[in-house]
């Protein structure tokens, strides 16, 4: 069982599905506390990293560039993790993904024209997504996407750029099912500028 706090002022949960399977799972979200309850005689086969649940959300109202949603575990005596031998799990971490707002098909829109933008839709996606970032002087630009564990699993753009604004859409087949942190950063005369959001890969 899980209970875990949510902004309930931006975001609706319209489902919970088992890992990354499409099975529902039994829960009850209200007044921004969400609660899941689930058990079966056959276990689990997870390894470090894997999905756990998926959670299948509407945003309540229009978010910003760059405001997020974030689910947080509570601290409460009913939560609790059991292994196939229904043993309680003791200091079992849970990794919890950060939605950042992607909405649209807007190039990114900067508050500072010194800064760099990243953006990418559909998020989350399936076999492909799209890539939208802005900067602001020539340099060398590495986009890299990067797994919970923190390993790189791609690299979409290592080269060097005029400023401006780009887009191009990224094959994700090879991507399991998980969130990941897309970090973009740009090289120039010495100094380096950064930028890094959460995107999520749902087969």
């Amino acid at each position: 069982s899980l209970i875990l706090h949510y902004p309930a002022d931006k975001a609706e949960v319209l489902g919970v599905t088992l890992g990354d399977q499409n099975i529902p799972v039994q829960h009850d979200a209200s007044n921004g506390t969400l609660r899941i309850g689930w058990f079966d005689v056959l276990p689990m086969h997870l390894k470090e990293g894997d999905p756990l649940f998926t959670l299948k959300l509407r945003t309540t109202s229009s978010l910003i560039n760059g405001e997020s949603i974030t689910f947080l575990l509570a601290h409460d005596p009913l939560i609790e993790l059991a292994d196939g031998a229904n043993m309680v799990i003791p200091a079992a971490v849970l990794n919890i993904g950060t939605i950042e707002s992607s909405v649209g098909i807007e190039k990114p829109t900067l508050a500072e024209d010194n800064n760099i933008g990243l953006m990418n839709y559909p998020n989350p996606f399936n076999s492909h997504t799209t890539f939208a970032y802005h900067i602001p002087v020539d340099g060398k630009v590495v986009l890299e996407v990067y797994d919970l564990l923190g390993r790189k699993v791609a690299e979409p753009v290592n080269e060097t750029q005029t400023a401006g604004d780009y887009t191009f859409t990224v094959d994700t087949g090879d991507l399991r099912p998980g969130v990941y942190t897309a970090t973009l950063r740009l090289t120039t005369q010495g100094a380096t500028m950064s930028r890094s959001i959460k995107i999520v890969s749902h087969k």
